[in-house]
């Protein structure tokens, strides 16, 4: 069961990411703190550290906190907004206190790179899983799936179709090698872990095994809205997404045909498996 409190009603969410503020005119720093991996069984460890900041009324603009795993550190990232220099001189003290902290390892203040600006430029490396994962804004991930398909036309859109095939089957020899055998999970983990990489929301509406038939549903296509009011069907990367998962799931070669599309003005994509 979830339960969601609303003030308004909302029907769509969206998670800002990165590990930096940028508000104009204020004096934003970034404090970097690493946590022995003891601190995932201790559970006021992470609280601690905020304590801290919140005893000594230091206005906490942002937040962030890695993933825990075990026997890994858990780094956090504070952003600090101390424009007012009665604020600063507290710092000092606020780190040794920190740094007092049993599970503490490290602490790190950094200044703004420009007034306005706080980043932690540390963590240049970004993982999901474990293995290393790049962001592509918009702006960038465009190029790869709009202008260089309209460019390059029906060679290019194969091969974004055959990629996507080969992310689907090993995206599920990964997650197999996460969570065992268990069908029900290594469907659920490739829905999870589709979201995560940010492609849209997967549903999987219905399985049959015996038939080897399924249909899956994509919400906020990251492909298919670049061409809304096209009027057509417009997955290739994330339909070959599909087949390859579904082909190791069903252990056998499967057809996969979009039969709704966002481009196409409906609400979601549907993809049917068989």
């Amino acid at each position: 069961m979830i339960l969601a409190f609303k003030k308004h009603p909302m029907t769509k969410f969206s998670y800002e990411i990165g590990r930096f503020v940028y508000l104009p005119g204020r004096n934003i720093y970034s404090c970097h703190i690493r946590i022995s991996p003891e601190a995932i069984s201790k559970l006021d460890a992470i609280l601690d550290v905020l304590k801290v900041f919140i005893q000594r009324k230091l206005p906490i603009v942002h937040l962030k906190i890695s993933r825990p795993t075990e026997n890994k550190p858990i780094d956090i990232i504070v952003f600090i907004d101390l424009t007012e220099k009665k604020r600063k001189r507290e710092m000092n003290d606020t780190l040794k206190e920190i740094k007092a902290l049993p599970l503490v390892d490290y602490v790190e203040l950094k200044e703004p790179t420009f007034k306005g600006l706080a980043v932690c430029d540390k963590f240049y490396l970004l993982t999901i899983m474990g293995e290393r994962a790049i962001i592509l804004r918009r702006t960038l991930y465009e190029i790869f799936a709009k202008s260089l398909r309209d460019e390059l036309g029906s060679g290019y859109v194969v091969w974004l179709y055959q990629l996507g095939i080969e992310l689907g089957r090993n995206s599920y020899r990964y997650n197999r090698k996460l969570v065992g055998d268990d069908i029900d999970k290594l469907i659920a983990m490739g829905s999870v872990m589709f979201g995560q990489a940010g492609f849209g929301k997967l549903e999987v509406v219905k399985v049959d095994f015996s038939s080897g038939r399924a249909i899956i549903r994509v919400y906020d296509s990251f492909e298919c809205e670049l061409y809304k009011g096209s009027g057509k069907a417009s997955s290739y990367f994330i339909r070959g997404i599909i087949k390859g998962y579904a082909q190791e799931v069903f252990r056998k070669e499967v057809v996969v045909t979009e039969t709704k599309c966002i481009a196409k003005g409906d609400s979601y994509c549907e993809f049917v498996v068989s």
